[in-house]
């Protein structure tokens, strides 16, 4: 299954699309990886899918691209998706296990809805 690596801070410029900020996934890892003693709270989160695998959501981690300038690709945002953590519909156990321990468990179905384009 897998495990996805969800950073927890905000950008220090919310309006530069092409910073890491809150929800971005940073990387997308097989069940029972061994994060870094630096992936965890404050700055980041551990979603642990039980249902899917880590190839099944390695696209979470691309970036969005807008067209292309002289056939090189223009960066848009630094990833396509993010997981709206601050969704109100977002289930309170959710959000208390990431509090508590920085990684929560769920399946897709529980979480898919709260994956939304970084650019609408």
């Amino acid at each position: 299954m897998a495990e996805v690596l969800i950073k927890l801070e905000r950008a220090s410029d919310e309006s530069d699309l092409k910073a890491w900020t809150r929800g971005h996934p940073v990387a997308v890892q097989e069940d029972g990886w061994t994060w870094g003693a630096l992936e965890g709270l404050p700055r980041f989160c551990v979603l642990h899918l039980t249902d899917v695998s880590a190839d099944q959501v390695r696209d979470w981690l691309d970036p969005d691209y807008d067209g292309t300038i002289d056939d090189a690709p223009v960066l848009r945002a630094i990833r396509k998706w993010r997981l709206d953590m601050d969704d109100l519909n977002i289930p309170n156990w959710v959000k208390q296990s990431i509090k508590d321990t920085g990684r929560v468990s769920v399946t897709l179905a529980q979480i898919i809805n709260f994956l939304k384009r970084t650019v609408a």
